[in-house]
């Protein structure tokens, strides 16, 4: 009876993680996407200029929207996690921990762009914001494409079933719910409601279609976007030599 005897090791010091993993994945989640809604409410509002009750409805709008979109990507990287059969652990919980930045990446972008839209139709706010972001959230995606996609060239199952898989999943689910998903449902929104929310921001926002967006991105279109950088910075060199010379010969 004075002699006791019990296992160790390292599978044994953290298998009380797996006991209470689902609460702890649901706490974590939970307290990410509350605070994130508060940021989110406090970022849009600060950043609004219009009248105090339309900015405070537009910030609560935003940040439910932004929120949203964090609680959908966790809801559905889980939900394909268990459909593969990826169980739930340490790695894939920190993977699904991960959607919520990725999907607040895209998501604050295109509700903000939404709220300061300087047209009224929500249709036309949609078309506003996403032309002005298409190509910058794709860019962002496809890099953080290329980084993942280097997981699964591993030899190690382990790495691609935990990390690689799980994260892949958290990469296409966000990007779609921030940058396809959201822009629909944000079509039926009650503009009505904060149409004066962001009228300080609205009037400084260029208005570019999105079909002029997409233009850009067209062979043709990077080549005169190219070409028009190129021009600009023979303009801005021209200027400075020309000041340069100017202030040589007043010295001489």
């Amino acid at each position: 009876d004075d002699h006791l005897c019990w296992m160790s090791g390292i599978a044994y010091d953290y298998y009380e993680q797996y006991l209470t993993i689902d609460q702890w994945l649901l706490t974590v989640t939970g307290s990410a996407i509350a605070i994130g809604f508060a940021v989110a409410f406090a970022f849009l509002f600060l950043s609004s200029s219009g009248a105090p009750g339309a900015k405070f409805a537009a910030s609560v709008f935003g940040a439910f929207a932004i929120s949203l979109v964090s609680v959908l990507g966790v809801i559905t990287v889980c939900g394909l996690c268990a459909a593969l059969e990826i169980k739930l652990c340490g790695f894939s919980a920190m993977s699904i921990t991960l959607s919520i930045g990725f999907a607040v990446e895209y998501s604050v972008h295109v509700t903000f762009h939404f709220l300061s839209a300087p047209a009224t139709a929500p249709k036309e706010r949609i078309e506003h914001a996403m032309g002005k972001l298409f190509a910058p959230t794709l860019m962002a995606f496809l890099s953080s494409a290329i980084g993942i996609i280097m997981l699964g060239f591993t030899k190690f199952m382990f790495i691609k079933l935990y990390f690689f898989i799980p994260l892949l999943l958290t990469l296409f689910v966000t990007y779609f719910y921030g940058t396809f998903l959201l822009p629909v449902v944000l079509q039926y929104a009650p503009v009505a409601c904060f149409a004066g929310g962001f009228a300080g921001a609205a009037a400084a926002v260029e208005w570019r279609p999105l079909s002029s967006t997409l233009a850009l991105l067209s062979p043709d279109g990077l080549g005169l976007a190219h070409a028009m950088h190129g021009a600009s910075d023979k303009r801005v060199v021209f200027n400075g030599v020309a000041k340069h010379n100017k202030t040589r010969a007043t010295h001489t």
